[in-house]
């Protein structure tokens, strides 16, 4: 049986409890600003978003509620698919609580570093949940370094080369949108790899925890899982 403390299930589909909840938080604040905005006299999304000014001037929530607030429907979609997919795995090696913990502090810093440089180059902000999952990529392909990933068929890459290529996208997507509105996700991108590479050395090393294994026949969608499952199949 899996276990209820721990383990969110809906369907086939399980997770770790606090990722559900930060599914359900960024899907609920996303959509409930989303309408407010639209039909409602508050408009929640203006004090929830990352402008440097506001935190300056004391509404220093801003700094970590910024991931919270999606505008668009699918990016809110991808964006917490991703979430989960990547969240499984990070929990089992991290715990629950140094994952929100990691989660936390990867939104703070990269509030903070775009709220200092909004101090030369007026008009940065942020919003949106994709700097964040951008950051959690870089850290799960540097967690797994060497596991191999058939992505959707198309592409056979290791974990450091996914980190690589989300790094690469936000270049590329820099070049055509322009730099300003990726600097959330380039500092997201380097606080990942500087926790991951030069402060590991300092971090003892982690067993992953132990999951039940589902009942029946209910699919797990994780690079954990496949991963597994993919080896047992080319053994048979």
């Amino acid at each position: 049986m899996p276990r209820a403390s721990s383990e969110f299930v809906i369907g086939s589909i399980r997770m770790p409890r606090v990722v559900a909840l930060l599914i359900g938080m960024v899907a609920v604040i996303s959509i409930v600003s989303a309408v407010l905005g639209r039909n409602g006299p508050v408009a929640l999304g203006a004090w929830l978003y990352l402008w440097p000014p506001a935190v300056l001037q004391g509404q220093v929530w801003r700094l970590v509620t910024w991931p919270f607030l999606e505008n668009d429907p699918i990016g809110l979609l991808f964006g917490c698919y991703m979430l989960f997919w990547v969240g499984r795995d990070l929990v089992d090696v991290w715990g629950s609580q140094r994952f929100l913990f990691r989660v936390l502090i990867l939104a703070l810093l990269a509030g903070g570093i775009t709220t200092a440089l909004a101090l030369v180059w007026p008009g940065l902000g942020a919003q949106g949940l994709w700097p964040i999952v951008s950051g959690l990529i870089v850290m799960w392909g540097l967690s797994f370094r060497n596991r191999a990933i058939n992505w959707f068929g198309l592409l056979s890459l290791t974990g450091v080369r996914l980190a690589q290529i989300a790094v690469g996208i936000t270049v590329l997507y820099a070049l055509f949108v322009g730099l300003k509105t990726f600097v959330p996700h380039f500092a997201a991108q380097g606080i990942a790899y500087l926790w991951m590479v030069p402060l590991s050395r300092w971090q003892g090393p982690r067993k992953p925890k132990k999951r039940s294994q589902p009942e029946g026949n209910g699919q797990v969608f994780s690079f954990a899982d496949w991963h597994e499952e993919h080896n047992r199949t080319k053994k048979n």
